[in-house]
C-alpha cells in the first residue's frame, strides 16, 4: 500500500523512543523469543481477567500457549518469568499463590502494552486513514480484548516467529529488534545502488551498544553475522567506512513487519466487536 513505509517508519521511531524511556524492560524484550513469551504471558493474564474460568498465567500454561513453536523449553519459561519479576513486568507472587507459582502481570506491563499497541495501531491509521489508535485511547478497556487476539495471531504464526535468516540474526538477540529498526530507518528516502545496496553512512558497534544498553562485543557479533549473510557491509575492512544494507534485508524486514500489522488489523476488528458485546452484558 502506498503509505505502508510511512506508517512503518513512524512506528519504528516511536518504538525506539519507548526503548529510550524504558531501557531496562525494552532492551530485554527486543528479542523475538522473549517478545513472544511476554505477549503470550499478557494474553493469558487478560484472558483470565475477562473469563475467570480460563487458566491463569503460570509456567505450565505459558509453555502450553507456545506449544509447537519451539520458542522455549520449560526451564527457559521458568527463567523468563523470574526475570520478568526483576524488571517489574510481573509482580512478585503473594504468599497465597507462591506455591502455585502464578505470577501476575504488573500494571506497568499493562501500560507499556497499551503504548505498544497504540503505536502500531497509529501506524495502521497512517496507512489507511483509520481511527484505531484514537479508539483505543478513548476506551483503554479494549486492550484486554485486543491484546490476546493479536498475541495468538502473531506468536503462533511461523512467518512472524521464524523470519528470514537475515532478519533472524538480529531478532534473536537482546536489543536486536531495536537495532534492526534503527538500521532500516536509516534507509528512509534513500535509493539502492545498482548492486542492491542502500548506503546509510556510519554504522558503529560502539554507538549502537551505547544507545541500546548492550555490550559492543554483542553488537559486533550481530553485525558480523549479518555481514556474513550479505545483509550489511562497509566500504572498509573491520566494519570501517560507509555502511550499507542489502535490499534483501530491508525487503524481508518490511514483509516481517507487514505480518504483524496485518494480524493487528484483524485483531482490532474482532476485539472491538467482543468489547461492544461485553459492555452490553
Amino acid at each position: 500500500m502506498p503509505n505502508f513505509s510511512t506508517g512503518l517508519s513512524c512506528a519504528a521511531q516511536d518504538l525506539l523512543s519507548v526503548h529510550s524511556a524504558h531501557p531496562a524492560q525494552v532492551h530485554y524484550l527486543a528479542c523475538i523469543r522473549r517478545w513472544i513469551l511476554i505477549q503470550m504471558a499478557i494474553a493469558l493474564h487478560f484472558e483470565h481477567q475477562i473469563d475467570r474460568t480460563r487458566a491463569q498465567l503460570s509456567p505450565k500454561t505459558l509453555l502450553g500457549a507456545i506449544d509447537g513453536t519451539g520458542i522455549a523449553c520449560r526451564n527457559t519459561v521458568q527463567a523468563f518469568l523470574r526475570e520478568m519479576v526483576r524488571v517489574q513486568l510481573t509482580d512478585q507472587p503473594s504468599r497465597e499463590t507462591i506455591r502455585q507459582r502464578s505470577p501476575r502481570v504488573s500494571e506497568k506491563c499493562e501500560r507499556l502494552m497499551l503504548v505498544y499497541l497504540g503505536i502500531n495501531l497509529h501506524a495502521l491509521d497512517l496507512i489507511d486513514h483509520g481511527n484505531r489508535s484514537a479508539t483505543l485511547a478513548r476506551s483503554p478497556g479494549l486492550l484486554a480484548h485486543l491484546q490476546p487476539i493479536f498475541a495468538r495471531r502473531t506468536c503462533l504464526s511461523r512467518a512472524w516467529y521464524d523470519p528470514p535468516t537475515e532478519v533472524r540474526c538480529f531478532t534473536h538477540c537482546t536489543s536486536g529488534s531495536s537495532i534492526l529498526h534503527s538500521l532500516v530507518l536509516a534507509t528512509q528516502d534513500r535509493q539502492p545502488d545498482g548492486d542492491g545496496r542502500i548506503w546509510i553512512g556510519t554504522v558503529s558497534a560502539a554507538d549502537l551498544s551505547q544507545r541500546y544498553k548492550v555490550s559492543a562485543a554483542h553488537v559486533a557479533r550481530m553485525l558480523s553475522t549479518a555481514g556474513s549473510l550479505g545483509a550489511i557491509g562497509w566500504t572498509g575492512p573491520g566494519r570501517r567506512g560507509n555502511g550499507w544494507l542489502s535490499t534483501r534485508l530491508t525487503g524481508s524486514y518490511l514483509l516481517w513487519q507487514a505480518e504483524k500489522l496485518a494480524a493487528l488489523s484483524i485483531a482490532f476488528q474482532e476485539a472491538r466487536t467482543a468489547f461492544k458485546v461485553a459492555r452490553r452484558i
